[in-house]
Parts: C-alpha cells; structure tokens; sequence
C-alpha cells in the first residue's frame, strides 16, 4: 500500500482513516451482488490491507448471490475507522454497503466520508472526476487498472477462480491509485462532514 500519512491527524489520538473500493456485478444492490472489497488502512503504525472476496466466505457455497458475509467482513473494519475515503462513495459504494446492510438486518456503520469526487467537483475543473481523470491529470505514475465486462460475468455467473483473482487485482490497485489521488487533493477537501462534501 502506499505510504500515505494521513495528515489532519491529532498526533496524541490520530484517526483511523479507511480508503476503500468495491467490485461488485451490477450497480444496483436490488439485483445486483458486491463481488469484492478491499480496504487500507491509515493511522495506526504501518498501513494495513484487508482483502475480501465473495468466493472466500461459507454463504458462497450454498447461495452465490448471498453478499451478507462480505459485507459484515467490510464493515467490521470499515466500523474501527474514523474517516472512510471512496471515489463516488457518497453515491455508490456508501449506498451499496448499506442496501446490503438494510436487506440482511446488518446493523448500520456510518462514519465521515471523505469523498475525493465532491472535492474535485467542487473546487477544480478538470474535464472528468473520475479516478482516472485525476490520476492522468495529476501525473500519477500508477494508472487505473482495465478489465473487460466479461470479468465481472464470469466471476459472478461460473465462480470463475481465475477472474475474482483479477478483481481483486483491480479493486486492490483502484484503492492504491485512490489513496494517491486523496492525498493531492486532501489539503482542499476542508472540514470533514458526513455528506462528502467540504466548507471552509
């Protein structure tokens, strides 16, 4: 993981910071299933990365459409962070975690988002907000990881081995990449709230 410090940090009780990404097959938790997540984590010695897989967890063998195990595995690290950091997170990935949440009686986690989107929407005007617009523009070294819908199909529909190993992959380099990007952008982002967006 990169070697990113999270800089707002008080140094006597410095936050916990997550950033995080999803893989999942559909954008829309009604009929879709998260596939994959992956978290880092900041501000507690070394950064540390959890990895989760859906084909990992007990439920996969008797329902694959069954994400609740996932997701109770992301949100019990998800849930000892103080600030979580996703790309869209404000309109996708907090959504998506919670629609899981609501649908299995998971009990709700809900911390501050920092949401890289809502900053460089708000402040800057690049042609895209997307992390690979942001990426190229700031000359990242590390660029966004592409895979072919027929990843997603296979891993989804046939528990395809082969392809989680490449959604991890992605998922693992978009919350790399993702780190990056919020750390060139962080000293924009202003007071934290719970929306993603940030004042002054």
């Amino acid at each position: 993981p990169p070697k990113w410090e999270y800089r707002r940090s008080v140094a006597k009780s410095p936050l916990r910071v997550a950033v995080f990404d999803l893989e999942t097959f559909g954008l829309d938790r009604g009929w879709g299933v998260l596939l994959v997540g992956v978290i880092v984590v900041f501000g507690d010695g070394e950064p540390k990365e959890y990895r989760f897989r859906l084909d990992q967890f007990e439920t996969y063998k008797r329902d694959r459409s069954d994400d609740s195990e996932i997701a109770a595995a992301v949100f019990s690290v998800l849930e000892d962070c103080s600030v979580w950091y996703a790309h869209n997170g404000k309109w996708f990935d907090v959504p998506y975690l919670n629609s899981i949440a609501l649908k299995y009686g998971l009990p709700p986690v809900d911390r501050k988002l920092r949401d890289p989107v809502q900053i460089l929407r708000a402040k800057f005007r690049i042609g895209s907000n997307s992390l690979e617009a942001a990426a190229d523009f700031l000359d990242l070294e590390r660029s966004k990881m592409h895979v072919p819908c027929e990843v997603w199909r296979q891993a989804a529909f046939n528990g395809s081995k082969e392809h989680f190993d490449v959604l991890e992959e992605r998922c693992a380099s978009d919350v790399a990449l993702l780190a990056e990007v919020a750390e060139r952008v962080e000293a924009w982002g202003g007071v934290i709230d719970y929306s993603g967006f940030f004042r002054r």
